[in-house]
């Protein structure tokens, strides 16, 4: 948030990763999972590795912002983050606009764009493996 106001507010807050909540309040599976929280999507993703190898969330709907690029997170992370599921751009009329694999020309754009991840059906991958 430095990047955009010098004018700060801190305030302490309890975390703890997806893969731990589920377990701890007993959840199997989550339908539908909103992640907004201003460019740590990927952290919120990467706390959730457990749920997502096993394909427990059936709908992922998360966020791509500029601040993204300056934490240095980009598209090829969501990719990586994500086996198992296939990425979509949601597009302002509502459409999913799939992405098959990953491409940094037709991937890594530096806009904010909103994307959903469904779990492939047969479990498979993907995308290439971004190097």
């Amino acid at each position: 948030m430095g990047l955009f106001t010098g004018d700060i507010v801190s305030h302490a807050v309890e975390c703890t990763t997806i893969d731990a909540f589920m377990t701890e309040a007993g959840i199997r599976e989550i339908a539908f999972l909103k992640i907004d929280t201003e460019s740590f999507d990927i952290d919120v993703l990467r706390g959730a590795a457990g749920a997502i190898s096993r394909r427990a969330i059936r709908m992922i709907q998360f966020e791509f912002i500029p601040a993204n690029v300056a934490r240095r997170i980009f598209m090829r992370d969501f990719f990586a983050a994500l086996p198992g599921y296939r990425l979509h751009r949601m597009c302002l009329n509502g459409a999913l606009m799939k992405l098959a694999e990953y491409d940094v020309k037709t991937c890594e754009i530096f806009v904010t764009h909103n994307l959903v991840a469904l779990p492939l059906e047969d479990g498979g991958s993907h995308h290439r493996s971004p190097d």
